[in-house]
C-alpha cells in the first residue's frame, strides 16, 4: 500500500495523487491541509517531532514563524530533543539568541522531552482529551467548504439564466469540457 499511495521525499513520506486513484483516496487528499491544520504533536522523548516545523501541543505554535533572526539556516531539521542540554533542561543559551522574550516564556512553559517517556504522536488537536471525534471533524470540514460544496450547486441551480450556459459551467466544474479531440 505504502509503494502505491506514498513516495519518500526529503526524508518524509508524503502521499501521492495520480489520475488512476480511486476518487474516496482523492478526497482523502483533498482533506490532509485541513486535518494536518488541527493536529498538534504530544512531545515525550522529543525525537521525531521537528523543533522548527510541527506545532507543539500546549500553544500549537509553531516556532519557524517566531524567530528573531531572519537567517533561513537557523531552520535546520532539528528535533526537540536536540534543543535540551545534558541535564535534561531546555538549552536557554541556544535559544535566548533566537526567540523574543514572549516565546521564550511559552517555551519555559512546555516541559523539556525526557528519554523514557515513549515516542511523540501527532494528535487531534481540537479536544483537550486528545481523542478524535468524526462530529467535530465533520464541522471542521463544513465550515471550510471549496465553491463545489452542496450549497453552491444549490444557488447554481436556481440560476435564472439560459440553460446551455448552465450545462456548459456544470461541464467545466466537473472537469468535462467538451473538445473535437
Amino acid at each position: 500500500m505504502q509503494g502505491k499511495y506514498f513516495k519518500h521525499k526529503d526524508g518524509q513520506i508524503v502521499a501521492m495523487k495520480r489520475t488512476k486513484h480511486s476518487s474516496l483516496w482523492k478526497a482523502i487528499l483533498k482533506a490532509m491541509p485541513l486535518m494536518e491544520s488541527v493536529a498538534v504533536w504530544s512531545i515525550r522523548n522529543g525525537k521525531t517531532t521537528s523543533f522548527w516545523h510541527h506545532p507543539c501541543m500546549e500553544h500549537d505554535l509553531v516556532l519557524k514563524d517566531n524567530t528573531l533572526q531572519k537567517d533561513p539556516s537557523i531552520l535546520d531539521e532539528s528535533s526537540v530533543a536536540d534543543w535540551v542540554d545534558d541535564n535534561g533542561e531546555w538549552n536557554w543559551i541556544k535559544l535566548q539568541d533566537i526567540f523574543p522574550p514572549n516565546i521564550m516564556a511559552l517555551i519555559a512553559e512546555m516541559e523539556p522531552p525526557k528519554d523514557d517517556p515513549g515516542e511523540d504522536k501527532c494528535i487531534w488537536g481540537l479536544e483537550r482529551d486528545d481523542r478524535f471525534r468524526l462530529k467535530y471533524a465533520y464541522n471542521l470540514a463544513a465550515d471550510h467548504l471549496d465553491p463545489t460544496g452542496e450549497t453552491f450547486w444549490k444557488e447554481f441551480w436556481k440560476w435564472k439564466g439560459p440553460r446551455r450556459t448552465k450545462h456548459f459551467l456544470w461541464l467545466v466544474m466537473h472537469d468535462h469540457l467538451l473538445t473535437n479531440k
